[in-house]
């Protein structure tokens, strides 16, 4: 699984370039100011995973143990400067249930002064 934000954009379409389509999804929300996407391997059923695509910078990738049925929710999230980003954020989190676990990775934007 790979998570990618500020996807290089293919001209022709709204996409990313995917040169191993045999080996991974690409899964994204399809619109052409999406920043965020995953690349699930194709040896992971597609039925033990869900996407939820919450902003055009934030998508969750739910992934449920085939045998043990624990599940697991993946947040990919870019964060544009003053944007609601990171309250979108906060509210995605607050409504996931608390039986699993979370996993939130990105590319926050968050410059420290020092």
């Amino acid at each position: 699984m790979l998570a990618i934000q500020e996807p290089w954009r293919n001209p022709r379409i709204a996409t990313s370039y995917h040169p191993l389509k045999i080996h991974f999804q690409l899964v994204y929300l399809n619109d052409e100011s999406t920043r965020v996407y995953f690349y699930v391997n194709k040896r992971i059923d597609a039925s033990t995973w869900n996407v939820l695509f919450i902003t055009k910078d934030i998508v969750v990738l739910e992934i449920i143990h085939p045998y043990l049925q624990h599940k697991v929710s993946i947040i990919n999230v870019y964060n544009k400067l003053r944007t609601s980003t990171l309250n979108d954020l906060r509210q995605t989190i607050s409504t996931l249930t608390t039986d699993h676990e979370v996993i939130v990775l990105g590319d926050f934007n968050l410059h420290y002064p020092l």
